[in-house]
C-alpha cells in the first residue's frame, strides 16, 4: 500500500474527482498533490470554506445541459369538450338549470314539512303532519271517512233541518207558476195545483182559467190553504167580468191577498171597439157614418143639427172623448164631439139649412176607466 505523508498545515482541497471517488487534489503552496480521501479525512481537519462553480470540476458542464428555471411553465390554451375523455357523458347526465329546482334546493328540509309553490319560481315549506299523511294515502272516500272517524251513517232530515232548503223550494214554486184546475163558483174559486203546496209563501204564483166570469168580489182557495180575497193589479176588489174564460189568469200571493193579473182584452160590437187593461184603463173608437140630419135655426141664422148620442162599446166609469174634424162638409163644421154620461155626443152646425144635406163620416175616440 502506498503511504502518503500527512497534509501540511493549510493544505486546501481544490478539486474533486467525479469520475473516481478515492482521491482528491489539494493545493499546498504552489503545488497540487493527489491525496487519497481516506488520508484526507483521517489526517486533516476540514476547514470551512466556499467554492465557485468554476472551482468544482465539470459542474458548469453539468449545469449547461439543464432547462432554465421557469421555461417549462404550461402555456395557456383551451380544449373542446370532445377532447376531454368522458366529459360530454358527464354533462349529459346533469339536470338543466331551472328556477324552481334552484328555489327548492334553497329550502332547509325538516321533519313533517312539504315543499309547495308560493308563486312563480318561489317555494316554501308547509306542515305535513303524520295524520295528514295517513289521510292522504287513503285510496277512497270510505277509507278517508274511517281515518277521520266520520263514517257515513244512514239517516234522514226534514226540510226544516236543512238550512235554506225551504226558501229554495218556495222560490221554485214562485217561478214555476203551476197550472191549477178550477172548482167552486164564479166568485168563490178553489184551485188545485197538483203540487200539494205545504204552505203559501209571498211571491207564490198560480195560473188558472176561470170557468165563468166573476160577477163581483172574489176569493181564491189554493190547495186547501183557505179562501183568501182576490184583488186587481191596482189593489181594488175584482169588478164584474175581471176574470176571463178565454185566456189564462195568473194570481200572485202578496202575503195577504191574491193579486190577479189580466191580459189586455179587445171588445168589438155595433158600438165600436175597445181595449181594456188590467189597471182599469181603456181606449175606445167608433166611426159615425155619413147621414142626413134635421136642422133648427138659432140666433144669428146659424143652423144646428140635433145632438147625436152614440154609445160606447163597453160600460165605463169615466171617459173623455174627441171627434176627428170632417172634410168636404159644405159650409158646416162639428161643434160637439165629446163623451157624455151615456156616450159620445155629436152636433153639427151650418150657416144654411140642413135640409137635403148629408153630413160626412166622422171618427170618434175615447179614453177612460172601465172599473
Amino acid at each position: 500500500m502506498t503511504s502518503y505523508p500527512l497534509l501540511e498545515a493549510g493544505a486546501v482541497p481544490v478539486a474533486l474527482n467525479f469520475l473516481e471517488t478515492d482521491w482528491v487534489l489539494c493545493a499546498v503552496g504552489n503545488q497540487l498533490r493527489r491525496v487519497p480521501l481516506s488520508a484526507l479525512w483521517t489526517q486533516s481537519e476540514v476547514v470551512p470554506h466556499t467554492h465557485t462553480i468554476a472551482n468544482i470540476l465539470l459542474l458548469q458542464d453539468a449545469l449547461n445541459g439543464k432547462q432554465p428555471a421557469g421555461s417549462y411553465a404550461a402555456a395557456s390554451h383551451v380544449h373542446p369538450a370532445s377532447q376531454v375523455t368522458g366529459l360530454q357523458t358527464l354533462l349529459d347526465g346533469k339536470q338543466p338549470l331551472d328556477v324552481d329546482l334552484t328555489a327548492i334546493a334553497a329550502l332547509v328540509s325538516a321533519a313533517d314539512r312539504l315543499p309547495y309553490a308560493t308563486g312563480a319560481g318561489t317555494w316554501g315549506l308547509a306542515t305535513f303532519t303524520p295524520f295528514g299523511r295517513s289521510l292522504m294515502d287513503d285510496a277512497d272516500a270510505a277509507t278517508a271517512r274511517a281515518t277521520l272517524g266520520a263514517a257515513a251513517i244512514a239517516h234522514t232530515h226534514t226540510i226544516a233541518q236543512t238550512t235554506g232548503l225551504q226558501g229554495a223550494l218556495d222560490a221554485l214554486d214562485t217561478f214555476a207558476s203551476p197550472f191549477a184546475t178550477v172548482g167552486g163558483s164564479a166568485n168563490t174559486l178553489t184551485l188545485t195545483t197538483g203540487a200539494a203546496l205545504a204552505s203559501i209563501v209571498r211571491g207564490q204564483r198560480v195560473r188558472f182559467r176561470a170557468a165563468a166570469p166573476n160577477t163581483g168580489a172574489t176569493t181564491l182557495n189554493v190547495d186547501g190553504r183557505g179562501a183568501q180575497p182576490a184583488a186587481t193589479v191596482t189593489g181594488a176588489t175584482l169588478p164584474e167580468g175581471y176574470l176571463r174564460t178565454d185566456v189564462d189568469t195568473v194570481a200572485m200571493w202578496d202575503g195577504a191577498t191574491w193579486i190577479v193579473d189580466r191580459q189586455r182584452e179587445h171588445v168589438e160590437n155595433a158600438n165600436g171597439e175597445a181595449w181594456l187593461n188590467a189597471d182599469g184603463s181603456f181606449m175606445a173608437a167608433r166611426t159615425v157614418p155619413a147621414q142626413a140630419r134635421g136642422s133648427a135655426s138659432s140666433a144669428g141664422g146659424l143652423f144646428r143639427s140635433p145632438v147625436g148620442d152614440f154609445p160606447l162599446p163597453i160600460p165605463f166609469i169615466t171617459a173623455r172623448g174627441s171627434a176627428g174634424a170632417p172634410a168636404g162638409f159644405d159650409s158646416g163644421f162639428l161643434v160637439q164631439g165629446g163623451v157624455g154620461p151615456t156616450g159620445w155626443q155629436v152636433q153639427w152646425a151650418r150657416i144654411q139649412d140642413f135640409s137635403g144635406i148629408v153630413v160626412p163620416t166622422v171618427q170618434l175616440h175615447a179614453v177612460g176607466t172601465w172599473y
